[in-house]
């Protein structure tokens, strides 16, 4: 048996609607990330000039990306701090649902002293800047790795390990609140470690440029890398000119500061974490 067809038409459009309700209603229950306006860094009466690639390709709005860490971290980086005129649309930026914005594996950004601040109309094409810090990694990493002895960065681990192999002479020099140690052999560098944070006694390993440079070095460096515990397990490293080392404290300590600002995941929970990542019952 068949049926009429203004029965069929009937049913169709109130299925139709049906389905248009439940979209509906799924898209107004999913969280959103807002809009998040934001204007070009420009100094006291200078005009943004759109004919550059700075100016042409502002975006206004921050790029975003998740992390699988096991607490919830969702960055919302202002544009200034990264090369938007090279990502341009690339990255997913600001608003658009929490499921929309990627998983990073890794990721970094920039800034500038000496004031933290990003890239502008004047700096932007500068390769070799002086003043540029640059944060080459921030990305999840596996906790076990700070137990007594486990290989990975944990700097107490990093430091027993190198002096136990000879790899570092156990003789120290004292630099700007850091014990710096030199290989056994004649060499530019000097692997310095302190503590970086004094609250959870967590330190820092740098790898520095120390004088006198040999003629090809024309941008001597501190390199930081080391492991932390923050949002349950994450390796960083980073880099700026080692005319910078007294500063290296205050500029470890920026760097989470923006972390932990840009963290938008509070705002926008609950953030999925992956099976694996689950907290324990």
């Amino acid at each position: 048996m068949s049926w009429p067809k203004y029965l069929c038409r009937t049913f169709a459009g109130i299925f139709a609607v049906l389905c248009a309700a439940c979209m509906n209603q799924t898209r107004e229950k999913e969280p959103m990330v807002p809009s998040q306006p934001t204007s070009p860094p420009l100094e006291a009466g200078q005009m943004l000039d759109k004919s550059t690639d700075y100016g042409k390709y502002w975006p206004g709005q921050p790029a975003l990306f998740k992390f699988q860490t096991r607490e919830p971290l969702v960055l919302a980086i202002p544009p200034q701090f990264m090369k938007f005129w090279i990502q341009r649309d690339q990255v997913v930026r600001a608003p658009v649902p929490v499921s929309r914005v990627p998983v990073a594996l890794s990721l970094g950004f920039e800034m500038f002293l000496p004031d933290f601040t990003g890239y502008t109309p004047d700096n932007y094409k500068e390769e070799f800047h002086e003043d540029r810090v640059q944060i080459i990694a921030i990305e999840p990493a596996n906790p076990a790795q700070a137990e007594p002895g486990a290989p990975g960065h944990h700097v107490p681990n990093t430091l027993r390990r190198w002096l136990e192999s000879g790899f570092l002479v156990n003789q120290v020099d004292e630099k700007f609140g850091l014990h710096c140690y030199a290989k056994p052999q004649p060499s530019m560098h000097r692997y310095c470690f302190g503590t970086r944070d004094d609250n959870s006694g967590e330190q820092i390993l740098l790898d520095i440029y120390v004088p006198p440079f040999e003629g090809w070095v024309r941008y001597p460096t501190m390199q930081a890398r080391y492991y932390t515990n923050r949002y349950g397990g994450m390796l960083i490293v980073w880099r700026a000119h080692i005319k910078h080392l007294p500063r290296w404290k205050e500029i470890d300590q920026k760097i989470w500061k923006y972390v932990d600002a840009w963290n938008i995941a509070p705002s926008i929970t609950p953030v999925a974490l992956p099976h694996n990542l689950q907290p324990k019952k």
